[in-house]
């Protein structure tokens, strides 16, 4: 550990008057051309997000960090500092309204989270059949919080020059605020949509082009002028933290990642390396078999959108259940949950998955698990006193993640020894989550290393165990 002071000026968040305003596709296009400007942009999304997090990566040519008061409010600040010490400019991206929280004082809000960093904040606008209102609502978000600072706003979709110029007359007669921006209505499906949040199945390549077309669509209806002085002239913010050093690899954990599997919080893998496991980055879509691992963390996407071809690679399949057989320490959630279970079903159509677990996992049109979740060990009996079980999960420990599922089992009368009961949220079944077979655990709660400190530990310890088996 070594303590330093870390100082930030430049820094911008981006929010909106509601969902489905244009965040996202506003910030990769401010981000973009940041860049082209010269800057080092550091992204990060409020709130417990995957997707956003992907696209913001790729506008950046770097990772997006997660910033959720909810999740870990403690470690909120650290988390922000340690990944903006080499970056000109630090961007969040706010989810949902500017005001929703988690509670009716606004905390864990975008608003809240602007407030902690002391940054600038840019509000948009979807102005879709509105014009002169559009003042009232602009007035209103601003005088809500007198102690935000609210810089500019940009107006979305417009309806073509009559209205824009409506709708900045509006804006510049009765509000206090610049206008930073007035953009069109795009007929376009500039970015594709699943469920709740973007696509993220398709290649780099892919999202490359997108994000091109994002740009030139939205860049010359901004005022990046403006928007660079706001983000370059913030109050200057520092804060001393606790900066780990990253221990020699000693375990190899084996990470899937392709279209299937995608849902990595990037803190996760990076809490992993510090502590000593170097990652291997695998497909179980392509691969014919696994590299030499010690461990396997399977995260969550969209596997029900590949079942045929992930039960089609009967060699990626058989070798990782003779790893799990073996002791191998494997981790699966959400997605990973589902290819380590015995069958899914898509569209009446059933696949066999890896057949660690004995569940069978059903498509739904209806989310099953939504939103945060509270869970909390229990580590029955049997578990406990394995001798070959690597885990060190603590007993009665409360925790906090995220579930967002489509699927669930579908067995009647599904037993099995629960590791997690659940106080907020759905889980496996009746009230409970996480599903043990020898080392092998899958859940549907996603959990974030900085919220769950004992997670990244057991994780590698039971590497370090497996790995001294095999000797």
């Amino acid at each position: 550990m070594s303590d330093s002071i870390v100082k930030s000026r430049s820094r911008l968040v981006i929010s909106a008057a509601a969902g489905n305003s244009g965040k996202t596709l506003i910030s990769l296009t401010i981000i973009t051309l940041l860049r082209s400007m010269g800057y080092a942009v550091q992204p990060f999304k409020k709130g417990p997000d995957y997707i956003d997090p992907k696209w913001l990566s790729a506008a950046a040519g770097k990772n997006c960090y997660n910033l959720d008061y909810y999740l870990f409010a403690d470690k909120l600040k650290e988390n922000f500092f340690n990944h903006i010490q080499n970056d000109d400019i630090a961007f969040i991206e706010g989810n949902h309204a500017l005001y929703d929280s988690i509670d009716i004082e606004g905390f864990g809000s975008t608003a809240h989270m602007a407030k902690i960093f002391n940054a600038p904040l840019i509000l948009i606008v979807n102005c879709f059949k509105m014009s002169r209102s559009v003042a009232a609502l602009v007035n209103g978000y601003k005088n809500f919080d007198s102690d935000l600072n609210l810089c500019g706003v940009i107006l979305n979709n417009c309806g073509g020059k009559r209205h824009r110029e409506k709708l900045i007359d509006a804006v510049k007669h009765y509000c206090n605020v610049p206008v930073l921006g007035a953009i069109d209505r795009m007929s376009d499906n500039y970015l594709p949509e699943r469920y709740i949040g973007l696509e993220t199945t398709m290649d780099q390549n892919t999202i490359a082009q997108k994000i091109d077309a994002i740009v030139k669509g939205i860049g010359p209806s901004l005022d990046m002028e403006k928007i660079r002085e706001i983000a370059l002239n913030a109050p200057e913010f520092s804060e001393t933290i606790r900066k780990k050093i990253a221990k020699p690899s000693k375990i190899i954990i084996g990470v899937a990642r392709d279209e299937a599997f995608n849902f990595y919080y990037n803190e996760n893998i990076e809490e992993l390396e510090k502590l000593g496991a170097k990652i291997v980055f695998f497909s179980p879509l392509y691969d014919k078999g696994l590299p030499l691992v010690d461990a396997l963390y399977f995260g969550g996407g969209y596997p029900e959108l590949f079942a045929k071809e992930l039960a089609e690679n009967h060699s990626m399949k058989t070798e990782i259940k003779e790893k799990v057989e073996n002791y191998m320490p494997v981790y699966g959630e959400c997605g990973g949950l589902i290819y380590l279970s015995n069958t899914v079903t898509v569209n009446n159509s059933t696949f066999e998955m890896v057949n660690v677990f004995s569940a069978d996992i059903g498509l739904t049109p209806k989310a099953q698990g939504r939103g945060y979740a509270e869970y909390e060990t229990s580590i029955s009996e049997p578990a406990s006193t394995d001798t070959n079980f690597f885990w060190n999960i603590p007993h009665n420990m409360a925790f906090k993640g995220h579930e967002f599922h489509y699927s669930k089992v579908v067995n009647e009368n599904f037993l099995f020894q629960p590791l997690y009961k659940v106080k907020r949220g759905s889980g496996i079944y009746a009230g409970f989550d996480g599903i043990k077979y020898k080392n092998c655990i899958g859940s549907y709660i996603h959990i974030h290393a900085l919220s769950v400190s004992w997670w990244a530990k057991s994780f590698v310890d039971a590497a370090l165990q497996y790995k001294e088996l095999k000797k």
